[in-house]
C-alpha cells in the first residue's frame, strides 16, 4: 500500500511520542493519503512547523489490519472480521452496522463521560490501535477529501510504516498539476516527470 505523507517537520521514522502535533484531528495514529497531490496540498498549506515542506512517500509492511470507516464490519476482509470477534465488547456491537466508530466509542466505558468529540475519538482509536488494528481507512470521511484528493489514511501502528524516501514540495509542482496522478514504487530510482528529481515513483499510464 502506497502512502503519502505531507509535513513541516525532519525525521527519520514516525514516532508515536509526536502524536497529536500535527494539524489536528485524532492524537493517536499518522495520518495519509494515498494521492501525491494531497500531500502536497497539505504540506504546501496546512501542515504546522516552519521548515520547508516535504512529502514522504511511504509503504506499509507486512500483512496489516486494516479498517474501513465507512463501511460496516460485516462488509470488511475476512481478517478483519475475525478479528473483530476478539474485541471484548464484540458481542454488543452490530457487524452490519454502518456507523461502527459512532457505536464503539458509544459501547466503550468512557462513552458517557461528558468529554469533547475529539478526546472520545481519541480514546476510540487508541482502544483500536491497542487490541491490535492498524490501519483506519477514511477516517475522516468526506470531510478532507476535497484538498486530500481522496481518503485520509490514518496508521495506528507505526511499526508498520517504511519511509521510501522524502520529496521537497517546492520541486512537486509540475507533478500536481492538474488531476492526481496515479504512482507505483519501482525498485530503483528514476526521474520524476520534469522535476528534476530521483525517485522511486512512477506514473501508473491509465488508458
Amino acid at each position: 500500500m502506497l502512502l503519502f505523507h505531507g509535513t513541516r517537520k525532519s525525521f527519520s521514522k514516525f514516532d508515536p511520542s509526536f502524536f497529536g502535533t500535527g494539524e489536528g484531528g485524532v492524537c493517536v495514529g499518522f495520518y495519509f493519503t494515498e494521492s501525491l497531490k494531497g500531500a502536497y496540498n497539505h504540506a504546501s498549506s496546512y501542515a504546522p512547523g516552519t521548515e520547508s515542506p516535504l512529502v514522504y512517500v511511504c509503504r506499509m509492511n507486512g500483512p496489516f489490519l486494516m479498517l474501513d470507516k465507512e463501511k460496516p464490519i460485516s462488509e470488511q476482509s475476512p481478517e478483519v472480521q475475525q478479528h473483530w470477534e476478539t474485541l471484548p465488547l464484540a458481542n454488543y456491537l452490530a457487524k452490519s452496522h454502518r456507523d461502527w466508530f459512532g457505536n464503539l466509542f458509544k459501547t466503550l466505558p468512557f462513552g458517557n463521560m461528558q468529554l469533547p468529540p475529539m478526546e472520545l475519538e481519541t480514546y476510540t482509536y487508541n482502544f483500536l490501535r491497542r487490541t491490535g488494528f492498524d490501519v483506519i481507512y477514511d477516517g475522516d470521511g468526506p470531510f478532507t477529501d476535497a484538498y486530500q484528493f481522496g481518503p485520509s489514511v490514518i496508521v495506528l501502528n507505526e511499526s508498520k510504516i517504511e519511509i521510501v524516501e522524502v520529496l521537497p514540495v517546492e520541486h512537486l509542482h509540475d507533478e500536481t498539476v492538474g488531476a492526481p496522478k496515479e504512482y507505483e514504487l519501482a525498485d530503483f530510482p528514476a526521474s520524476l516527470g520534469t522535476t528534476g528529481l530521483q525517485s522511486h515513483l512512477r506514473r501508473v499510464q491509465t488508458r
